[in-house]
């Protein structure tokens, strides 16, 4: 059985069973509760709901633009951010959002490389003279760019020797990443001094620079050395090629050496 009930403050509908509590004008029902507790409306009138509020869980707005991104605004009516431009990225200033180009800075530009394969390299000169191969030429797109150089040198040498990488503007080299000039010493990248004892070794290295070129020019990145002896690429100093088969017994390796530019934007 259905009834309803009064009171000073309250209303009570009550529906036995599986019964709904049905909402009617005119005997026609414009809204039920089921048993469930569902509320179904058949028609609301529009213009009778307003704007939720933010200090009552609403959004204080009573549109949004579609795609745009929604940020809060204290007690104020909800706000947001626009895409704008295709590729941006929603970025803080730390108060606020806003849609910005990604920052550029630390991109790799280009990457070019030039490897030598070949052993026949080599030099007795005590003044600096270009590693045959071992140079690599870029252009900067941008005049606040770096050039990150790599060169990796297998080499063998006896007695005093030097090794430096150079920036060369098409008039004259320039030693970058290279220690300071003290007395007759050399300003290199590394040196050392070996002997004779080390003829069958070969010695791996690799020189790094974040280099600063004065313009956007074209450049050529050399690596070169110098020794009071004998200096060899991609091999030891004794070069043995003896022995038979399929073993590596008597016979000595050849190597390999690159010098790589990467062009990073600023």
């Amino acid at each position: 059985m259905s009834t309803i009930k009064s009171s000073s403050e309250d209303l009570t509908l009550n529906a036995d069973g599986s019964n709904e509590v049905k909402f009617q004008i005119n005997a026609v029902e414009k809204a039920s509760i089921n048993s469930s507790g569902l509320f179904t409306s058949t028609t609301i009138d529009a213009t009778a709901l307003t704007t939720v509020p933010v200090n009552k869980g609403g959004t204080g707005a009573t549109t949004h633009t579609a795609n745009n991104v929604l940020v809060g605004n204290g007690t104020s009516a909800i706000g947001s951010v626009a895409p704008s431009t295709s590729g941006n990225v929603l970025t803080s200033n730390g108060s606020s959002w806003a849609s910005t180009a990604p920052a550029a800075g630390g991109k790799v530009l280009q990457a070019l490389s030039t490897g030598v394969t070949a052993a026949t390299a080599t030099s007795t000169s005590a003044s600096w003279v270009d590693i045959s191969g071992m140079s690599v030429s870029i252009t900067p797109s941008a005049s606040t760019s770096k050039v990150f150089v790599i060169a990796q040198i297998s080499f063998n040498a006896q007695n005093h020797n030097a090794l430096r990488i150079v920036r060369n503007d098409g008039s004259a080299d320039t030693g970058v990443g290279v220690g300071a000039l003290v007395g007759a010493r050399y300003g290199a990248g590394t040196g050392g001094t070996y002997n004779n004892a080390e003829a069958n070794t070969q010695r791996n290295i690799t020189l790094t620079v974040l280099d600063n070129p004065p313009a956007s020019a074209a450049y050529t990145y050399k690596v070169q050395w110098c020794t009071n002896g004998t200096m060899y690429l991609n091999r030891n100093n004794n070069n043995h090629n003896n022995g038979g088969g399929t073993t590596q017994s008597g016979r000595d390796a050849h190597s390999y050496s690159a010098i790589t530019v990467f062009e990073v934007g600023a």
